[in-house]
């Protein structure tokens, strides 16, 4: 039997709290959060041509083109697997609330991005639409892989790669300098809320859903 996975509730509360407090502080623009922005900005950014190198590529993990080819051979592996409230969790999780709802949040905070920019990006900058994705498309993997894959030796591997890319991509927006630090919380913070909303609430995973599916397996 598969071992099933809670969202912490507590979490939730405190994303909230902070996304709240996040967007308090860039439509007031308070002192606090430039200080906390220019803070992690001077420790993160130090660039060289290696770093360089790695976080341009890594970034383009979350870009919409590369989250695209993902979620369609994603989607068909789960449809084989007639897994397909994984499929929707996965879908509305993606292009909803980690595409829609982050175009909304940009178009009414309208907050402009730093400059100067290692890769060009244009638009509003809060919060970080790399940054939800992370969550929302690799986050949702991860659930998924933690409640259904059977095999211990490929599910850690595959959790754990999942985690670091959770991780890599949004610190990868502020070193190519397209995101304030302020930006990339927010985006995470937004991101785990609508995570936990729709893993807990909307589309829940049953329980034995592999047994449920002939015992298919990923």
């Amino acid at each position: 039997m598969t071992k099933k996975y809670h969202l912490s509730f507590p979490l939730f509360i405190g994303a909230i709290l902070l996304f709240i407090t996040l967007t308090y502080g860039v439509i007031n623009n308070t002192t606090w959060l430039q200080q906390f922005d220019h803070t992690l900005q001077h420790i993160l950014i130090q660039r060289n041509t290696v770093l360089d190198f790695i976080f341009i590529n890594i970034t383009q993990l979350g870009n919409s083109s590369t989250i695209a080819i993902l979620l369609m051979l994603i989607c068909l592996l789960l449809g084989r697997l007639k897994n397909y409230r994984a499929m929707v969790l996965l879908l509305v999780n993606t292009i909803i609330f980690s595409g829609l709802v982050t175009i909304v949040v940009k178009q009414i905070i309208m907050r402009a991005r730093p400059t100067p920019q290692l890769i060009l990006e244009h638009g509003f900058s809060f919060p970080s639409g790399h940054a939800m994705v992370s969550i929302l498309f690799y986050g949702t993997l991860f659930l998924i892989i933690y409640r259904e894959y059977r095999v211990l030796l490929i599910k850690r591997f595959l959790l754990t790669l999942l985690a670091m890319l959770m991780l890599i991509i949004p610190i990868s927006r502020v070193y190519i300098n397209v995101h304030y630090p302020s930006d990339i919380l927010a985006g995470i913070s937004l991101g785990f809320i609508l995570l936990y909303i729709s893993s807990h609430y909307l589309f829940k995973l049953p329980r034995k859903l592999l047994e449920d599916n002939n015992h298919a397996t990923i």
